[in-house]
Formats: C-alpha cells, sequence, structure tokens
C-alpha cells in the first residue's frame, strides 16, 4: 500500500494499523518548504498563477522536489499555505540558492503583505 502518494523519502516507510488508520513510519522524515502567505487584496489571482508556474518550474528543473500543494483560507481568501516535499537539505539549500528563487521571491513581495517561510520535517503521516 503506497500511503505516500507521490512524496519519495530516501527511506522505505513501513504502514503499521491503527484502527483502520495507517501509520507511516520512516528512517527519516521528509522534509517540506512551508511557505505562509498574506496576499494584497485584489492580487490573489495574479499570485495564484506566478506561484503555479514558479512550483512547475521548481518540479522540472531542479532535483529532489516531490508533490506540493497551495491551500487558500475558505474565510480568508488572501491566506495561502503552500508545501513542497524534498529529499534532502540539499537539494532544498540549491533551490533557495537558485536565482530563479530569488526572482520569483522578490515577485511574491510585490504581491504579498507577509510572506513566513520554514522548513518543516514529518513526523507524523496518518492515512486510510
Amino acid at each position: 500500500m503506497d500511503c505516500n502518494s507521490g512524496i519519495r523519502s530516501r527511506e522505505p516507510e513501513f504502514p503499521l494499523s491503527l484502527s483502520g488508520v495507517v501509520k507511516m513510519v520512516t528512517a527519516e522524515p521528509t522534509l517540506f518548504a512551508v511557505g505562509e502567505w498574506t496576499v494584497k487584496p485584489g492580487k490573489e489571482e495574479t499570485f495564484l498563477a506566478r506561484w503555479e508556474e514558479f512550483a512547475r518550474w521548481t518540479m522540472d528543473n531542479l532535483d529532489g522536489t516531490g508533490e506540493v500543494f497551495l491551500l487558500r483560507g475558505a474565510e480568508q481568501k488572501n491566506r495561502f499555505i503552500s508545501f513542497g516535499s524534498w529529499q534532502s537539505q540539499e537539494a532544498m539549500a540549491a533551490w533557495r540558492q537558485h536565482p530563479r528563487f530569488r526572482e520569483a521571491f522578490l515577485q511574491f513581495r510585490e504581491l504579498c503583505d507577509e510572506i513566513t517561510p520554514a522548513t518543516m520535517e514529518a513526523v507524523v503521516h496518518l492515512a486510510r
């Protein structure tokens, strides 16, 4: 059973069943680049287009990427959370140091009131 849905890790995952819920345990945690975005009102559609273009460029041009997600606030339509998995800290660092990354973030800063980036590790992954 592949409960990883395309997210690649460096070590195999082992499912542990807990009352019909599968908990995936990895030898090393999957790394995620996470961003919290507060977009200037009225700039949401431009932000969505630029974010998707940058995410596609990242996946097409850099090694070590996994799935990426962009969530939008149900109540506050200008709030977004993005997250994408990486195979290694080195791959994520190469992405963040790439000139295209810097160029994209200059554009995002023009569209956003606030951007909060972070690096996170998966510590629990549950699936049915």
